[in-house]
């Protein structure tokens, strides 16, 4: 009887520990996720993840270093912490946006939740945890934060899309391409109007190509355009003497990136080593084959064309351009070819529409995008350290009288 008394007493002591303890779990946990939310464990875990792909993908910590005097990579474990130690969901994701907004020259970002790839994309991956079942998980998950991404994110993004500056103050409200300036004098090609549209002003080009060059002068209005794609054709248009300019896209050998490769850029990755046998010294030098994965992405090929004869204008009100345009920009300065009009010194960023990684953290199932490859000129240095300074500085204020007064034979300042 006794014996049997003992054994109900233990017994009971252990459910009553087993139940304290459970409750002491409880109430630590809550302290960092209500129920049904985002455990710490689940957060720290999401966070290491996150922090080991930038870590070993993202190309920039240099620039960024420099130009932000950011270290990054000094900082991970606060990240971890920051991340791990939040309250709530929300808190969460406003987190990771802010570790991955301090992506500066490169870009992180989650994304809007619809640039989920399809399950090829994952399965062969075997570091991001996607399975059959999880891809479904997946989904259902996607609903959750799609609400706490448009309340919390989308509306206060950091604008890294192509388009115009809001708080420019010489917008160029002209819908037409191609316009003569009233004395007739001067032709404009206005870039904004087509945005990014390549294919259009391409057309545009060829269609006017003869009679652009019964004007004296050429003016490239690129004022609320960041990113000008095809900017080649144009070149080889004003270029007076041909030339080669080339323009690569380097990635570092790991397992994320090289997984990335084999699914997006499939021949070129399997004959790799063929490809780059054919790159330039400098090239080869900054960059061997052991470590990194380089890729032609822009190739300017000097061109017999006909050439325009007249004075070249281009009038920008960007402070940071996309990779296409800062070629543009760069190479214009390089072999003078036309006069650059602009309101700030210009630098370059890379752009969301540009090359990233896309991988999904494993127990949230947030998706996140990141740079994951450097662009660099034919001499191997990245075109993110290139600054173009205007040849003529024009106040946003008295813009049309700076025009006037410096170029006083253009209808520019009419226009």
């Amino acid at each position: 009887m006794t014996s049997s008394k003992n054994l109900k007493k233990m017994i009971s002591i252990t459910c009553i520990i087993i139940l304290a303890l459970l409750l002491l779990l409880t109430f630590k946990d809550s302290k960092y996720s209500p129920v049904g939310q985002l455990t710490y464990e689940e957060k720290f875990q999401d966070s290491k993840y996150l922090l080991e792909v930038i870590t070993n993908i993202y190309p920039y910590f240099e620039e960024d270093e420099r130009s932000q005097h950011n270290d990054f990579l000094k900082r991970k474990n606060e990240f971890i912490y920051r991340i791990s130690n939040t309250k709530n969901d929300e808190e969460f994701i406003l987190n990771i946006k802010e570790v991955l907004d301090s992506l500066y020259a490169g870009f992180g970002k989650i994304t809007p939740l619809t640039n989920v790839m399809g399950e090829s994309y994952y399965k062969d991956i075997d570091y991001v945890p996607i399975t059959t079942k999880d891809y479904q998980d997946l989904y259902e998950k996607l609903n959750y934060w799609k609400k706490i991404y448009k309340n919390k994110i989308q509306d206060n993004e950091r604008d890294t899309s192509i388009g115009s500056n809001d708080s420019n103050l010489l917008k160029n409200n002209n819908s037409s391409f191609f316009s003569i300036l009233k004395e007739g004098n001067t032709a404009v090609l206005n870039f904004s109007a087509m945005e990014s549209y390549e294919k259009q002003w391409r057309n545009e080009l060829e269609r006017n190509a003869d009679m652009l060059n019964s004007y004296e002068h050429l003016v490239l209005d690129l004022r609320g355009n960041r990113s000008l794609k095809g900017y080649e054709r144009l070149l080889n248009f004003i270029i007076k003497t041909p030339r080669d300019a080339n323009l690569y896209k380097v990635f570092a050998k790991n397992k994320y990136n090289e997984n990335h490769l084999a699914f997006t850029r499939n021949y070129e990755f399997y004959n790799y080593k063929a490809i780059y046998e054919k790159y330039t010294e400098p090239i080869k030098n900054k960059f061997s084959s052991e470590k990194f994965n380089v890729y032609e992405t822009y190739n300017l090929k000097g061109e017999n064309t006909e050439k325009y004869k007249g004075k070249v204008i281009i009038l920008t009100d960007e402070k940071e351009v996309s990779v296409d345009t800062m070629m543009l920009l760069s190479l214009v300065k390089e072999e003078n070819l036309g006069t650059i009009m602009g309101t700030n010194t210009i630098t370059c960023s890379t752009l969301t529409n540009e090359e990233g990684f896309l991988f999904i953290l494993p127990r949230s199932k947030l998706p996140i995008l990141v740079s994951n490859c450097k662009f660099v000129d034919d001499s191997g240095n990245s075109i993110l350290n290139k600054k173009i300074i205007p040849d003529v500085l024009l106040s946003t204020k008295n813009y049309k009288e700076d025009l006037m007064n410096s170029s006083s034979d253009l209808e520019i300042s009419r226009y």
